[in-house]
């Protein structure tokens, strides 16, 4: 049988496979160059996900982009809504890495260009919250061994996600109690009793990040001492009641 079709409309679509082409050029519109400068076409990149997810206000989170299709740049960058910074290409890992750009607190979406240019519109926000605030820490003191649960007080300590304590350079994980925005921690037993001063006891600052990354400047002490010992009870008995 005879078959036909009417009024079909073609798309074309984007190459699939990254490609290379030479770039020529005319002075009059008829005769090219025969550089054989070349041009690469690459597939559509998008962005996947990105560590850390937030950061605050002030910028400067180191950031670690992952998507499809990144490795054919040649002029990388991520751009923070309206705000654009130059980025780097990591080979091994297949990642791009760019420094957040300072804004408003709230939400931007993270995307990244490959030569500059064009972006990817992937819509995958970065999110910028007020730099924290310690202002009240207790226990504010324990023992050189460490294992002491301190909870920490202050403002926009309930903004993060991947929670971190640092006591003096010595860091560990802390969590969010929901119920009273506060942090829980449990300080680290790495000090050494020679570190300590004439009087036994040593006082680090205790600081806390909400991206794992960036730390609080709150100045808040915590006091290390060597854990007491007990030598004599007087008297050693006495009448129960």
């Amino acid at each position: 049988d005879e078959q036909r079709v009417d009024n079909l409309r073609l798309t074309s679509g984007a190459e699939v496979d990254a490609r290379g082409a030479y770039v020529e050029v005319a002075s009059n519109g008829q005769q090219f160059t025969a550089s054989r400068v070349p041009f690469v076409y690459s597939s559509p990149h998008t962005v996947s996900s990105f560590f850390p997810e937030r950061g605050p206000e002030s910028g400067g989170t180191q950031v670690l982009v992952s998507g499809a299709n990144l490795a054919a740049g040649s002029d990388y960058k991520c751009r923070f809504g309206g705000s654009t910074v130059n980025a780097s290409f990591s080979a091994p890992d297949g990642t791009i890495r760019c420094e957040s750009a300072p804004l408003f607190e709230g939400e931007a979406a993270l995307e990244v260009s490959l030569n500059g240019q064009q972006y990817t519109n992937s819509s995958v926000d970065f999110t910028y919250f007020r730099a924290p605030m310690v202002s009240l820490v207790t226990p504010d003191a324990g023992p050189t061994a460490g294992d002491t649960l301190v909870r920490l007080y202050g403002d926009g300590l309930d903004a993060g996600r991947g929670y971190r304590c640092k006591f003096g350079d010595l860091v560990v994980r802390a969590t969010l109690d929901n119920a009273s925005s506060t942090l829980l921690c449990v300080s680290p037993g790495a000090l050494p009793s020679d570190s300590l001063s004439a009087d036994g006891t040593r006082q680090v600052a205790l600081e806390v990040s909400l991206n794992s990354q960036q730390y609080s400047s709150s100045a808040v002490i915590f006091t290390l001492f060597e854990p007491p010992v007990v030598q004599l009870v007087a008297p050693p008995a006495g009448i129960f009641y």
